[in-house]
């Protein structure tokens, strides 16, 4: 995938077009979607720099 085309389906996930997002451990780095309520981390295996990251988007909306 692009990362115009991964632009354009964020911004359309955060503009509510989409309603379920799945990305891959490397996809979830970064993205700043406010109004998510929920994440699920399917065979997690994360290092600490992860475990912060996600602590932090928790803090911001996501969970």
């Amino acid at each position: 995938m692009t990362e115009s085309v991964q632009t354009e389906t964020v911004e359309k996930f955060r503009d509510g077009h989409y309603k379920v997002m799945v990305c891959t451990s490397v996809g979830t780095e970064g993205i700043d979607v406010p109004d998510c309520n929920i994440v699920i981390n399917y065979n997690y295996s994360g290092d600490e720099i992860t475990k912060i990251q996600m602590k932090g988007e928790q803090e911001h909306g996501c969970q």
